[in-house]
């Protein structure tokens, strides 16, 4: 019934990044934060933070797989949402940007939200997962319980 308010909660990163190409990195989150409603005065903290600062007056179809996805990163941390729905986050990412993924993961855990990833293989986040639940042809098959907060869950049947 309160589409629009939940919407305002969540915030979803999948291995697609979903931007513009003939804009650029600062005319994507422009974008992104209008959309959101969020002040665009958080921009160049954002692009900093996912490593882009130095690009941002590039334009994205130049950017490589990675980058992208730092930027995509940077879109979700603008509105700090209190939900993350990631669908394998750590694709195409260096290890400086699993770690990126791990920090944000971790920070909206800080700030009282909670997060849902969908991967095959749970390594790059390890430090994060409080929950493991593995499902295998739509039912679960096992479940663990972790020390931190956060909820894995394995689509396939991928053992993990």
């Amino acid at each position: 019934r309160e589409a629009v308010e939940v919407r305002q909660h969540i915030g979803f990163l999948a291995h697609v990044p979903g931007l513009y190409d003939d804009l650029t990195a600062t005319e994507n989150l422009i974008f992104a934060a209008r959309m959101l409603g969020v002040s665009e005065s958080t921009i160049p903290d954002a692009l900093e933070r996912v490593g882009l600062g130095h690009s941002r007056d590039e334009r994205v179809r130049g950017f490589s797989a990675g980058m992208q996805l730092r930027l995509a990163l940077a879109r979700l941390i603008l509105g700090r949402p209190k939900l993350l729905l990631l669908a394998e986050p750590y694709n195409n990412f260096d290890p400086q940007g699993i770690e990126l993924v791990n920090d944000v993961i971790q920070g909206a855990r800080t700030d009282g939200g909670s997060a849902l990833v969908v991967l095959h293989d749970r390594r790059q986040g390890e430090r994060v997962l409080d929950r493991i639940i593995e499902l295998g042809r739509g039912v679960v098959v096992g479940q663990t319980e972790g020390a931190q907060a956060l909820t894995l869950v394995s689509a396939s049947g991928v053992s993990l």
